[in-house]
């Protein structure tokens, strides 16, 4: 079906599947849910008012449904209108939403892709994503095997409030990327690792030679190391020890 005008969808246990959404003029976007337990899967929608989907609790009409269990997967989602977002789930504070998942969607926004306000435990995946990832708080997160194009950053960390903490970003792909993160703002604890256009592990060999005591090894990563590892490779001899006396955002 086509729903030229966007949906509202408001309560729990909700299926929204294969629409089509080419002019969202909703408050909130083309899609726009409040509550629990919401698949939103299939759709297409372009041109969202504020977001093309908008998934959140309805706390500021006196209700106390909270956007848990949500599950946003294998959607079309482009173009929301300037300073709008392609997906944003918004609860009210870190106590009311947790379980979303986000999957297997093309994301288009020339400003922000994905907004998680106050959201707990979500999966980010296997998106096609250009534009940025802006987290507002919240707590366990992981963005695994996205691909990120066409945003000079990827991810926009809101400094007003609590940090995004435990957050994982691996196996994603980041093409044309000034930084990962706007302002160097990143999350309380984050592990990151084995992401394509921007290295953050790398291993090899250097020679020390009995003359000098030092050499000289470029790196390779996207930023300065944090954690060096040194062993022999072969019998040292009279060398007492062996060690890293400083590393920079090169060498």
């Amino acid at each position: 079906p086509v729903m030229a005008a966007g949906a509202v969808l408001p309560n729990v246990n909700v299926l929204i599947d294969g629409n089509q959404v080419p002019f969202g003029s909703t408050a909130g976007g083309g899609i726009d849910a409040v509550g629990s337990n919401i698949t939103i899967t299939n759709n297409f929608v372009a041109n969202g008012k504020i977001n093309n989907v908008f998934v959140h609790d309805n706390v500021a009409t006196g209700g106390t449904s909270s956007p848990r269990d949500i599950v946003i997967s294998d959607n079309i989602l482009v173009s929301p209108q300037i300073g709008g977002t392609a997906i944003t789930v918004q609860a009210q504070n870190l106590t009311t939403s947790t379980n979303v998942q986000v999957r297997g969607n093309i994301l288009k926004s020339a400003d922000t892709a994905v907004t998680l306000t106050y959201v707990n435990d979500a999966q980010v995946g296997g998106n096609l994503i250009e534009g940025l990832v802006y987290l507002i708080s919240g707590r366990r997160q992981d963005y695994l095997g996205n691909q990120f194009a066409n945003s000079s950053y990827n991810f926009n960390i809101e400094p007003t409030l609590p940090y995004a903490n435990n957050v994982t970003i691996s196996s994603n792909r980041l093409i044309a990327s000034i930084s990962v993160f706007a302002a160097s703002r990143m999350p309380i604890t984050l592990s990151m690792s084995k992401n394509l256009g921007y290295v953050t592990e790398n291993s090899g060999t250097a020679t020390v030679l009995f003359s000098t005591n030092t050499t000289t090894v470029s790196h390779g990563l996207a930023t300065t190391p944090t954690r060096v590892f040194v062993t022999y490779s072969s019998n040292p001899g009279i060398a007492s020890s062996l060690y890293v006396s400083s590393a920079g955002a090169t060498q």
